[in-house]
């Protein structure tokens, strides 16, 4: 049989004073089961086995272990099986605070001044260090947000549909987005307010799309007027290019065709067809695909017209042979 110890010494006068004082020391002792307990009032402290509550006049409740360098609240059932350890150690001059479970294994433990775990089963699954940096599935985070997975891992947003999900990407002033654009039948939409680089192989650029709309591929240039800019060879199986005329006109009637000497005259001269750029203008400048193709087709168009007239002129110098060979010979 327990025989608990007491000792009370009140200063109070007043009968109230006496029950509250009387009524806190059951509860201490109900609560936890010591078996010696003195309470005293005049320094503020209860005693425990050696072990001390204090109250300040702060609102603070202290609890002051008979241990050098532990401290622990221990949370059991009536029948004695813990459910939850609350830890405060120190251990070669650092200092520790976190929770154990009911297998005395550590559930949250914090590193003064160095750092914060959750754990499961004693594994470190989310750690923040004191630099900020948080690791999920490390201990070790190299980053603001480091994430390490052991096989399948991701992350993973979800919303139900009435409006963009996103990530912004924040700097200064400038803002970069990934959103799924729910207005747009949701479409994937990535949105920067400068340009958009593309990196492959390292930091080496691949592509750049401006933030005034123009397409570098190869080369961080766009010519002015110009959308797309490609740094090297293009392949593919088909190409359409809508140019702004062609010259089915060159068969109409009225068309002012050159005779075929002043075409003559003019390559002579300018060594060029009169519908082609001269080769220095092509080679520094480059060449217009549609208008160049449309260029090709009217000189071919108008070579059929002069093929046109010399096979008039060819039949009609047969047919002046073929009279002068059917008169008799004087």
């Amino acid at each position: 049989m327990n025989i608990i110890h007491f000792k009370i010494n009140f200063h109070a006068i007043h009968l109230k004073s006496i029950l509250f004082t009387v009524a806190t020391f059951c509860m201490l002792v109900f609560m936890t089961g010591i078996s010696y307990a003195q309470l005293t009032s005049t320094d503020g402290y209860v005693h425990l086995r050696n072990q001390h509550l204090y109250g300040s006049n702060n609102a603070i409740l202290y609890y002051n272990s008979n241990h050098s360098t532990t401290s622990q609240f221990v949370l059991r059932d009536r029948d004695g099986t813990g459910y939850v350890r609350l830890h405060g150690h120190e251990n070669s001059g650092s200092q520790y605070f976190g929770l154990r479970d009911g297998d005395n294994t550590w559930s949250y433990l914090a590193k003064k001044g160095d750092y914060i775990e959750l754990r499961i089963i004693n594994e470190p699954i989310m750690t923040m260090k004191s630099t900020g940096d948080v690791g999920i599935g490390t201990n070790s985070p190299q980053e603001n947000l480091h994430l390490d997975f052991q096989g399948r891992g991701g992350i993973r947003m979800d919303s139900d549909n009435t409006g963009d999900v996103f990530l912004q990407i924040k700097n200064g002033t400038s803002r970069h987005y990934i959103f799924d654009d729910q207005s747009d039948g949701n479409a994937l939409d990535i949105e920067s307010d400068n340009d958009l680089v593309f990196n492959a192989g390292g930091g080496n650029e691949r592509m750049r799309i401006l933030s005034s709309g123009e397409v570098s591929i190869g080369t961080t240039a766009v010519p002015p007027g110009y959308l797309l800019s490609v740094d090297g060879k293009i392949i593919a199986e088909e190409m359409r290019v809508k140019p702004s005329n062609f010259w089915d006109e060159v068969f109409e009637s009225d068309y002012d065709l050159m005779s075929l000497e002043e075409k003559q005259s003019f390559t002579e001269t300018n060594k060029h067809l009169p519908s082609f750029a001269p080769e220095s203008e092509i080679v520094d400048e480059g060449m217009d695909v549609g208008k160049s193709f449309a260029d090709v087709a009217k000189e071919l168009e108008e070579a059929y017209l002069y093929i046109y007239q010399l096979n008039d002129k060819m039949k009609a110098l047969e047919a002046q042979i073929t009279k002068l060979s059917e008169q008799p010979d004087d």
